[in-house]
């Protein structure tokens, strides 16, 4: 079976942000397979943040996201979280 998610680059090419990207992975197959619950803060005060999507070939991407991008990113994740969009392996 092909997988619908193909490379990192092609799969997030037409995406402006880490959100987006998260958004688009999973709607191409993608499934969270790493949250961590809370934003961490880099020693020069940076918020950062990242989620892992796993394609259904196995394949893993890691989404990163510093400032306020990271807050997005966070909060997009909890909330397909709490939707129950997070599937577990």
């Amino acid at each position: 079976m092909q997988s619908s998610l193909t490379t990192y680059e092609e799969t997030t090419s037409d995406s402006s942000d880490s959100s987006s990207q998260l958004r688009l992975l999973r709607s191409r197959g993608g499934r969270i397979s790493k949250i961590p619950s809370g934003l961490c803060v880099l020693s020069n005060g940076l918020p950062y943040y990242y989620v892992e999507v796993t394609g259904d070939n196995g394949s893993q991407f890691g989404i990163p996201a510093y400032g306020d991008e990271a807050i997005r990113l966070h909060n997009e994740a909890i909330l397909m979280e709490e939707l129950g969009v997070m599937i577990n392996a």
